[in-house]
């Protein structure tokens, strides 16, 4: 084990760059959140199942501020509303108890992917968060 540690270490440091090692996300589309709706999450439901060889789609909202002030749930997930002045979104992130949202006040682009929320027979739209930056 020792030797294909040092085997690999070494290979990997010929072949990668600093830059490969910087997490990316791949980004399918930047839009409003205007643009969101229950037949655009209806019709991305048809591409199911998703997984590694077919990831759920992610997008992209710029210029958001918060709505609502955020609450840690259990298991070290948030929720919080965002607006971009026209629509507002619920958005729920899991694992996500690094995130400074005080940071955000002033404005944040989100990548998240919709969902759909059911609650008392009421549809609304959940962006699932996969990343958050200050605008």
């Amino acid at each position: 084990l020792a030797d294909f540690k040092e085997v690999f270490n070494k290979m990997a440091h010929e072949v990668l760059e600093a830059e490969d090692l910087i997490p990316q996300i791949d980004i399918d589309m930047d839009i409003p959140l205007s643009f969101l709706s229950e037949k655009l999450i209806a019709e991305l439901e048809l591409c199911e199942p998703f997984g590694m060889a077919n990831p759920r789609p992610l997008f992209a909202s710029r210029g958001l501020k918060l709505r609502s002030r955020p609450k840690v749930m259990p298991s070290k997930s948030i929720k919080f509303w965002a607006t971009d002045g026209n629509v507002t979104c619920e958005v729920l992130g899991y694992k996500c108890d690094d995130f400074d949202l005080a940071a955000f006040r002033d404005g944040f682009s989100l990548v998240y992917s919709p969902s759909l929320s059911q609650r008392h027979g009421i549809s609304t739209i959940q962006l699932k968060l996969k990343d958050i930056q200050t605008a």
